[in-house]
């Protein structure tokens, strides 16, 4: 891969810790509940760059729109 790939692992939640709870009470009605959903995630991504922005080996990057517009305003022309 010589430096172009990159792998990311991400947890969440991995301890089971995620619960919602809750208490009603109106006039004399009391309800309470406890709601547990098995929230734990495991996730992996790898990310490849093909080019690093390069067109050719002497290490000048490519030219964007942005730059072209820069220069653009940079010159002044219309």
């Amino acid at each position: 891969m010589k430096g172009k790939g990159t792998f990311r692992l991400s947890f969440r939640d991995i301890l089971y810790t995620q619960k919602i709870k809750g208490d009603i009470k109106y006039s004399n009605i009391d309800a309470a509940f406890q709601q547990r959903r098995d929230s734990r995630q495991v996730a992996l991504g790898f990310t490849y760059r093909f080019n690093k922005g390069k067109l050719n080996g002497n290490g000048q990057k490519r030219k964007t729109g942005a730059d072209d517009e820069k220069n653009r305003v940079n010159t002044g022309e219309n």
